[in-house]
């Protein structure tokens, strides 16, 4: 395999990693590796499991390709690393920076501390509360989607601290912040039951993107 070649995929796929373990989207994920990849004249393909994330990356003639596969084990969210990531992305396509350079850069996003995980767990909370406010829900929807978020969240992360398979994670806490955002309609609390139903079940896809 080419070096050059090898050297890209290598970081590409370290990078993937990285944004995935701080949490960032699959859509995010895509356009920046594809970004940087077009920029280096290589085409990226990425696939998504959920333990691992594997990169085939193609030379711009086509005439090579390697397969790259890195962990996305030990869950860590930082806003500031996916902010910091994705502006890299750009610097590399808009300012053409070198791999070299990226190298450098990536390790120092890579030291950065993850965000404190109870200033998420209100964060998250607090938006999904907010996002039932503006679909009209009253204060007691409010509440009853905060509490359902939080109880989630805080589950999510209990259960992915004890490195629980991800899919069962997802599936339990799920069910748990459901029933509790139906709540409010089963036992008619407030002027607004279903407003806390509905703004949970929008809401409910961020969260787990987070």
């Amino acid at each position: 395999m080419n070096s050059s070649l090898n050297k890209v995929g290598c970081f590409l796929s370290a990078y993937s990693a990285l944004l995935l373990r701080s949490g960032a989207t699959c859509t995010r994920l895509e356009q920046n590796v594809g970004r940087m990849a077009k920029a280096w004249n290589l085409s990226a393909d990425i696939t998504i499991m959920p333990r691992h994330v594997t990169l085939s990356v193609t030379s711009g003639g086509g005439d090579r390709t390697g397969i790259f596969t890195e962990s996305t084990s030990n869950l860590a969210i930082s806003f500031e690393k996916i902010t910091r990531l994705s502006q890299m992305s750009w610097e590399v396509a808009d300012n053409g920076w070198d791999i070299e350079k990226a190298e450098s850069n990536f390790n120092d996003i890579s030291m950065i501390s993850p965000t404190n995980k109870w200033r998420v767990l209100l964060a998250v909370s607090c938006a999904n509360g907010a996002f039932c406010r503006l679909f009209g829900g009253d204060m007691t929807a409010v509440a009853v989607v905060f509490v359902a978020t939080f109880c989630g969240y805080y589950l999510k992360q209990l259960m992915l601290s004890k490195k629980i398979d991800t899919r069962i994670v997802f599936i339990v806490c799920a069910f748990v912040s459901s029933v509790l955002a139906c709540a409010d309609s089963l036992f008619s609390l407030g002027g607004t039951p279903r407003n806390a139903t509905k703004g949970w079940l929008i809401c409910r896809k961020c969260l787990w993107a987070n």
